[in-house]
């Protein structure tokens, strides 16, 4: 599965890293997340989507000390 638990541990711990670089403590107001259209592409990753999607939102808002973090979740145009 292309978006796992590990990816999410991966986005945030590298997310938190880069932010500590700053003199001064950044404030998160949100977060934006764009689907990738591989997971789009096989019914097992489409499947298990919404669920990793889930695990992403739930573990930045952790990981930040943000509960109710806003989070847009979107996806590139699809055509036809």
């Amino acid at each position: 599965m292309l978006f796992t638990q590990r990816t999410t541990r991966r986005t945030t711990g590298l997310l938190s890293q880069r932010l500590s670089r700053w003199q001064w403590p950044p404030e998160i107001a949100g977060f934006v997340w764009f689907q990738g259209i591989a997971d789009a592409e096989s019914g097992a990753f489409a499947a298990a989507y919404e669920k990793n999607v889930a695990g992403l939102i739930h573990d930045v808002r952790r990981e930040f000390a943000k509960p109710v973090l806003p989070f847009v979740v979107a996806a590139f145009g699809q055509s036809v």
